[in-house]
């Protein structure tokens, strides 16, 4: 439970979260009967621990019903792997292709792990949805950038992921069957299509 909630915390730094919705994710079923007790003994338990990483003591706030992590000029994995998918995209329609493909790249790299493995309550699976989405959108662009600096054969392999992760992405097959035929894979190109 101390997972999630410094998961919800973090994820959703930038603004308060309320102690039902915490609540409502660490106990799903049915809340104890004294599920403020409860959350507060985990937020205690975060804090502590925390602390004894070395973290400010007034790293996760609380005020009117709510808790808030501020970061405190420290930055979180996913908001810098969103923060270069759009940089990503902006560059691939600039044609900076080598930039696009750097961002690209960090962007997968961050949204290949696993997020909270074993925790299957909504937000978190609202959450795997949402890096999914990025992770394939950061593979597209990746495989697009690719085939404008004319690596067609490494643009291929990157639509292959792409499909790996979306089998039905149509627009991974139109780069994998262009690359493969632009790589000189003819025959590659006619079985994709």
């Amino acid at each position: 439970q101390a997972r999630v909630a410094l998961a919800m915390l973090a994820v959703e730094h930038r603004h308060p979260l309320s102690r039902e919705h915490l609540a409502d994710e660490l106990w799903p079923e049915q809340l104890p009967a004294s599920w403020w007790t409860a959350l507060r003994a985990i937020i205690s338990k975060i804090r502590t621990t925390l602390a004894a990483a070395g973290a400010p003591p007034d790293l996760i706030r609380n005020a009117f019903g709510c808790y808030q992590l501020r970061l405190n000029g420290g930055w979180l994995d996913l908001d810098a792997a969103a923060d270069a998918l759009h940089t990503a995209q902006a560059d691939l329609e600039r044609h900076a292709a080598v930039s696009a493909a750097a961002n690209a790249t960090v962007t997968s790299m961050i949204c290949s792990r696993t997020f909270l493995p074993g925790v299957y309550s909504p937000w978190a699976m609202r959450q795997r949805d949402r890096i999914h989405n990025m992770h394939v959108q950061a593979r597209q662009c990746l495989a697009d950038a690719r085939a404008q600096m004319g690596d067609y054969a490494r643009s291929a392999q990157a639509a292959e992921v792409v499909l790996s992760l979306e089998p039905y992405h149509e627009a991974a097959y139109q780069r994998l069957i262009r690359s493969r035929a632009l790589a000189g894979d003819r025959m590659g190109a006619a079985s994709v299509f």
